[in-house]
């Protein structure tokens, strides 16, 4: 069974504090170790074959993402633009409004949305600053209108006073909603007025893989763009693989995890 450099690392840092504290570690000791090593990733390995087997449209097990053929796997504009096209339910991916009402929740609103379109790439006309990424603007069940603005970050930092710009520059009134789309799900750093709800790209795949598994039955047009897509969240973002041998799947078996209770 191979070991990763952090659980090695890890391994090590128990063994200097024992050394130090002069406790001794016994060879018994290391055989449980193995022991429990070796019953964990049978374990992962049973319940990634489960999973394989269930729902092999799963992203994971892809061969490969939809950015990596283009050599734009961390490339911001690509997924914000793309994540757009499938929010819209007037594009030709065949899953209507199924995608924007699987984030829904995420943005908080308070009534049920009626009607809504999605811009994208959107700036000031004036000067092309203040650029967001999306824009969606809607009506609500009690007719009243709201806008959500996701700002979204991979590998780019901030710009100055950058989410208190857009939030003058897009929202001076009420009924909007603001989201900052990160890895971590961080709280944004020019966020000064406490208005934007942090959200993680990790927490967006896992809402389009239950589209995957709703739709897997009778997959429409977009289906394997959106399925590759995910993959391109899941692989290249979170660096979640899938390897036939199972020494370096426990990225994978918490994905799975975090599906389950999701």
């Amino acid at each position: 069974m191979r070991l990763t450099k952090p659980f090695l690392k890890e391994l090590d840092m128990v063994y200097q504090t024992c050394v130090k504290r002069n406790t001794t570690v016994s060879e018994e000791d290391f055989k449980t170790i193995q022991k429990v090593l070796t019953r964990t990733e049978k374990h992962i390995k049973d319940k990634l074959i489960k999973e394989k087997t269930k729902f092999p449209e799963n992203p994971i097990f892809a061969p490969f993402s939809l950015f990596e053929i283009f050599g734009k796997e961390y490339d911001e504009l690509h997924y914000t633009k793309t994540l757009g096209w499938f929010l819209d339910k007037k594009n030709s991916h065949g899953f209507k409004d199924s995608l924007f009402k699987s984030l829904v929740p995420l943005f908080k609103l308070k009534n049920e949305v009626t009607d809504y379109s999605v811009e994208t790439e959107l700036s000031d006309q004036e000067n092309k600053k203040n650029r967001v990424d999306i824009k969606i603007k809607g009506r609500l069940d009690n007719n009243k209108s709201f806008t959500v603005i996701i700002e979204a970050k991979i590998n780019s930092s901030e710009g100055k006073n950058q989410l208190e710009r857009y939030d003058k520059e897009y929202c001076g009134r009420k009924n909007c909603n603001f989201i900052f789309l990160t890895l971590d799900g961080i709280q944004g750093k020019t966020d000064n007025k406490n208005k934007w709800q942090s959200v993680s790209w990790k927490e967006i795949a896992v809402r389009l893989l239950s589209i995957l598994k709703e739709y897997k039955g009778n997959q429409p047009e977009g289906y394997e763009a959106l399925r590759l897509y995910t993959a391109s969240l899941l692989k290249d973002l979170y660096n979640i693989r899938y390897y036939e041998s199972s020494s370096y799947n426990i990225r994978c078996f918490k994905y799975i995890g975090d599906i389950d209770h999701g």
